[in-house]
């Protein structure tokens, strides 16, 4: 992702952060996605052709267990017309997922550190078990952030 994605910025200085809300999730969201469509060009393509789509908040369906993604990109269902200008990407339900992201934001004590690392060791050995290619990550904002 770009350095300091001015639109969360703005979200976070106009509306501040809460941590029962998704807005803040979602508004990066959004950024992660337009990044990947700006930086990668197979994604941009396939975007612009229809061929990719997204959606927030959607629940992936293992066996009996549900799991919750904050951002999923994947095929569209079919019949789904190209995005007209300015939109570049189409947010629909896909109809199979080829990328999941979940985002975890560590703005209180200590102790969330230490529940993220777990969170991040799960997701290490539960989603390759569902079919997708897991990458973890940990992004800190910029020290004048905080």
């Amino acid at each position: 992702m770009a350095p300091n994605p001015e639109s969360f910025l703005r979200h976070l200085q106009e509306l501040g952060y809460h941590p029962r809300s998704d807005k803040h999730s979602n508004c990066l969201s959004e950024c992660i996605v337009d990044d990947l469509i700006k930086y990668c060009q197979g994604i941009r393509k396939k975007a612009a052709e229809a061929q990719l789509v997204y959606e927030l908040n959607f629940t992936l369906l293992t066996g009996t267990a549900e799991w919750n993604v904050d951002l999923v990109l994947g095929e569209p269902p079919p019949g789904l017309a190209s995005p007209q200008p300015p939109r570049r990407i189409l947010r629909t339900r896909p109809s199979t997922v080829q990328i999941a992201i979940e985002l975890k934001t560590v703005m209180t004590e200590h102790s969330i550190c230490v529940h993220l690392s777990c969170y991040l060791e799960v997701m290490r050995i539960y989603v390759p078990a569902i079919g997708l290619f897991a990458c973890k990550g940990l992004a800190l904002p910029a020290p004048q952030l905080i």
